[in-house]
C-alpha cells in the first residue's frame, strides 16, 4: 500500500514544460515528491534553483536544461540525489568559462546517464569540483588537481577535457605530488589523464632543482595518488655529464623528512651504467635507481652491478652485488662477491657484506654471521683460506687489517688455514649417520656435470632427500668452503676443496696441518709487500707425523706468497728443540731454513 502510495505521487509530475516562466513552480511541485526524511534537503535545492534560475541562467541555457532534465524524467531518476546531483552540475557548468558548450554538455550528461546509471550522482558531483575548482577527482583517499584551466571541452564517443602546460597534484589523506608542465587529456568517465609531457623534481627528497626528469607519454589513474612513466629523461648533472633514460615514479605516501623520503623515483633502463668517481677513485657500473635522494645500484638477470675501488689507478678492490645502497658519505651492499687483488691473484668472499665510507675513506668487509656468507675468505695469493670476521681497509693507508668488527661480539679467534690443509674430524661430521659421505655423492653430481654449476633442485633430486634438509647442508658446505652458494640466481659452484678433502680421506693426496689461529683475532697484509702478518699465534703444526711444532716468538708469524713463512722462535721436531731468529719456512720445499 505505502509503495503505490509513493509511486502514485511520483507520477503527478512526468514533465517540465518549455516554458522557463513555469519552471520554478514545476520543480517545486517535482521536489514534493521526496520522502518526509529528505525534504530539508529538497528545500535547500529548491531555494539554491530558484535563485539561481532567475538570476544566473540565460535563455538558451534555460531550454538546454529543460531539454536534458525531461531526458532524465523518462529515465525515473530520482529527486535526490540524482536530479539533485545533475541541477548542481548544471548549475556548476553555467559558471564556468565553457558555459557557451551547452549542446556538449548535454552530451555529457547523456553519456553518463546512459553509460554510469549506478555512478550518476557521483559523476555529476565530480563535475561540480572540476568546474570549481579544477578537481579531477576526489574520493575517500585521493584528490586530483589541475592547477590550470583546461583549454577545451570536447565528446568523442566520451567526455574529454584538454590541458596545457599545467601542474598536475595528486593527495593522498597527509602526502602529495606533482608533475610539472603538464598537457594532456582529461577523461572523467573513466578517470584517466593521457599526460603528455611534464616535469617532475627531487625537491621534497632534498637534491637541488638540476636533479629532474622530463616525461614523455604516459597515463595517470585518478584513482590513486601515484604516477608511472616508462618513457622519461633523467637528468643528474652532478652523476652524469648526459641524460639517461629510463621509469619514473612517483606516490603519495606518508609525510617524512627529506632524508627518509623514498618518492620520486627513477629506474634506469641501461643496467650497465658507468659512473666514474662515484666518489675520487671509486668507480661504479651497473644500473641506476634513484629512490628520494638515495641511489641505488642494481641490476636484473646474471649481470651484476659492480663496485671497484682504486689505488694509484689500479684497481685494488672489486665488488659485484644484485644492489649497492649509494649515499652522499656512504656506499653499502648486503650481499656481494668481493675481490681484493694482489698482483695476479685475490682475496675473494662469495658474500659479504660491503661498505665503504666516503668521509673517513674506510672500507668494512665482513662475513655475515648466518648463511652462506659464513663462507671464509679464500686468498689465492697465500693459498689460505681466512676464517676471520671482517677485512678493513682505509684507502689512505698501505694496510689490510683482518679483524673483529668494533662494537661487535667478536669470534674468539680468526685462523688461517692452508689450501692443503685437512682436518678429519670435518669428514666424520659430514658422514654423520650416513652410509655414504655426502661430500662424495655432491662431487659425483659435479663429476657427471662436467664440474658446470648445478641448481639446488638438481642437488636436491640427485640426493632424493627432503628439500630443506638438502638446503641446510648445501648452506653448511658453503660455510665451510667446499662449494659456492649464490641463492639469489640459485647456482652451486664447484670448489676443487671437494676433491681434495674426499682424497685426502683415503691417502691419495698429500696434505698439510698448517693452520694458524689468532687468539687476537687480528692479522695484516702490508699492500707494498703483499706480507700477511698474524699475530696472537701461540704456535702451529708444521708436520703432525713428524711432530714438529712452532712456537712463534711474540706471537708473530710473516706469511708470504703461496704460504712461505717468516718468524722467530721455537721449533720443536721429535727430539730437536731450536730457538731460531727470521727462520725462513719454503712451502714448496717443505722445509725450515734456520
Amino acid at each position: 500500500m505505502l509503495c503505490s502510495a509513493l509511486m502514485m505521487q511520483a507520477q503527478r509530475f512526468s514533465s517540465f514544460s518549455n516554458d522557463p516562466d513555469k519552471t520554478v513552480e514545476e520543480m517545486k511541485e517535482y521536489l514534493s515528491s521526496v520522502n518526509k526524511d529528505r525534504q530539508k534537503d529538497a528545500d535547500a535545492l529548491l531555494e539554491e534553483f530558484t535563485k539561481y534560475w532567475t538570476t544566473s541562467i540565460d535563455g538558451e541555457s534555460q531550454m538546454a536544461f529543460l531539454q536534458e532534465a525531461n531526458k532524465l524524467l523518462k529515465r525515473r531518476f530520482r529527486p535526490i540525489p540524482q536530479f539533485a546531483s545533475f541541477i548542481y552540475a548544471y548549475m556548476a557548468f553555467t559558471g564556468s568559462d565553457f558555459a557557451d558548450e551547452v549542446e556538449t554538455w548535454n552530451q555529457f550528461v547523456e553519456y553518463h546517464a546512459t553509460n554510469n546509471v549506478t555512478q550518476f550522482s557521483t559523476k555529476m558531483q565530480l563535475y561540480v569540483g572540476f568546474f570549481k575548482d579544477n578537481v579531477l577527482n576526489k574520493e575517500d583517499n585521493v584528490k586530483w588537481v589541475a592547477m590550470g584551466f583546461a583549454e577545451k571541452m570536447g565528446f568523442d564517443g566520451e567526455p574529454y577535457f584538454d590541458f596545457s602546460d599545467i601542474n598536475l597534484e595528486g593527495h593522498s589523506a597527509k602526502d602529495s605530488i606533482e608533475v610539472s608542465d603538464v598537457s594532456g587529456r582529461y577523461f572523467p568517465g573513466r578517470l584517466k589523464f593521457q599526460a603528455n609531457g611534464g616535469k617532475v623534481f627531487w625537491d621534497r627528497a632534498g637534491l637541488d632543482m638540476s636533479v629532474r626528469a622530463v616525461l614523455g607519454k604516459y597515463e595517470v589513474d585518478l584513482k590513486y595518488p601515484k604516477v608511472t612513466a616508462y618513457d622519461a629523461t633523467f637528468y643528474y648533472p652532478e652523476l652524469f655529464d648526459h641524460p639517461i633514460i629510463g621509469r619514473v615514479d612517483l606516490k603519495a605516501t606518508l609525510p617524512t623528512s627529506e632524508e627518509k623520503a623514498t618518492y620520486p623515483r627513477f629506474v634506469s633502463n641501461l643496467r650497465t651504467l658507468p659512473i666514474p668517481n662515484l666518489y675520487p677513485d671509486v668507480d661504479y657500473v651497473g644500473g641506476f635507481d634513484l629512490r628520494g635522494a638515495s641511489i641505488y645500484g642494481t641490476t636484473s638477470g646474471d649481470t651484476l652491478a659492480m663496485v671497484t675501488i682504486r689505488r694509484d689507478n689500479q684497481i685494488i678492490i672489486r665488488a659485484l652485488s644484485h644492489s649497492f645502497l649509494i649515499k652522499p658519505t656512504n656506499l653499502l651492499s648486503e650481499d656481494a662477491k668481493v675481490s681484493i687483488y694482489i698482483e695476479t691473484d685475490s682475496i675473494y668472499h662469495p658474500a659479504a657484506n660491503f661498505k665503504y665510507n666516503n668521509e673517513t675513506k674506510d672500507l668494512l668487509i665482513s662475513r655475515p654471521k648466518q648463511g652462506v656468507g659464513r663462507s671464509p675468505f679464500f686468498d689465492s695469493y697465500h693459498k689460505l683460506e681466512i676464517i676471520v670476521e671482517s677485512v678493513q681497509w682505509n684507502t689512505q693507508e698501505e694496510r689490510l687489517e683482518f679483524r673483529p668488527i668494533v662494537g661487535q661480539k667478536a669470534e674468539h679467534s680468526a685462523f688461517f688455514e692452508s689450501y692443503n690443509y685437512y682436518d678429519e674430524s670435518v669428514m666424520h661430521e659430514i658422514t654423520g649417520i650416513n652410509y655414504e659421505n655426502p661430500l662424495y655423492t655432491l662431487w659425483q653430481l659435479y663429476n657427471g656435470n662436467s664440474y658446470q654449476p648445478v641448481t639446488i633442485e638438481d642437488v636436491i633430486g640427485w640426493f632424493n632427500k627432503p628439500p630443506l634438509d638438502i638446503k641446510a647442508m648445501m648452506i653448511d658446505f658453503a660455510a665451510r668452503g667446499f662449494i659456492e652458494y649464490d641463492i639469489n640466481n640459485n647456482q652451486l659452484y664447484y670448489r676443487s676443496k671437494i676433491a681434495r678433502y674426499l682424497n685426502n680421506q683415503v691417502k691419495k693426496k698429500d696434505y698439510d696441518y698448517i693452520r694458524l689461529e689468532s687468539k687476537t683475532h687480528y692479522a695484516s697484509m702490508d699492500l707494498l709487500t703483499n706480507d700477511l702478518k698474524v699475530t696472537g699465534c701461540e704456535f702451529f703444526v708444521l708436520s703432525d707425523p713428524q711432530i714438529v711444532n712452532v712456537y712463534p716468538m711474540n706471537e708473530l708469524v710473516t706469511v708470504k706468497k703461496n704460504r712461505d713463512m717468516v718468524f722467530s722462535g721455537r721449533v720443536i721436531g721429535g727430539l730437536f728443540d731450536f730457538v731460531t731468529h727470521n727462520c725462513h719456512f719454503d712451502y714448496d720445499r717443505f722445509l725450515v731454513d734456520m
